[in-house]
């Protein structure tokens, strides 16, 4: 299973996101499915002190124009998880800046290159980049840059989302 997340995460699989969504609760509850898998989802972000009510989620691979979620909500998510008992298997499911994944053609500089963790997400006019940027001093910083009703193209937002993560691996 490790193998099959960090391949959907890594490369934006969207058909193994959906597999996994409605199998899990088949294998938490004996029958899978989209009411369960909500259910499963709302109990994991309570876990993690997340307010159900601030994420909707209509599919398990992000693609429904129905799902809403604040970069407050993401980020929450991602402190979450790295204090979670998989957080290195998570963290390691990441692309990774100018190496691997969605990320490979991306943040090549000396300062983002190997030090940004992220998962991309893109739907029309929706451009989204959420994930952990290492200082150069060591400090890690979980972000969300979530845009919405882009009127340009998906590159130049992907330009000024590669620039902050930049910024955020300049901090001290």
């Amino acid at each position: 299973m490790q193998e099959i997340v960090r391949r959907m995460m890594k490369h934006s699989n969207n058909h193994f996101a959906e597999q996994i969504f409605v199998s899990l609760p088949a294998v938490k509850m004996g029958q899978g499915g989209y009411s369960g898998a909500k259910r499963l989802e709302g109990e994991f972000l309570n876990r993690l002190g997340i307010d159900r009510n601030s994420i909707r989620g209509e599919d398990g691979s992000g693609l429904s124009e129905l799902n809403a979620v604040s970069p407050e909500a993401v980020t929450r998510l991602l402190v979450g998880m790295a204090q979670h008992p998989a957080a290195a298997h998570f963290y390691d499911s990441l692309a990774v800046g100018g190496k691997d994944g969605t990320l490979q053609g991306r943040m090549k500089s000396e300062a983002t290159l190997a030090r940004v963790h992220a998962k991309t997400g893109y739907i029309r006019n929706v451009v989204c980049l959420s994930g952990y940027a290492d200082s150069h001093k060591g400090n890690r910083y979980a972000f969300s840059f979530l845009v919405n009703n882009v009127r340009t193209g998906p590159s130049t937002i992907k330009e000024i989302q590669d620039r902050l993560c930049e910024l955020l691996c300049r901090m001290e």
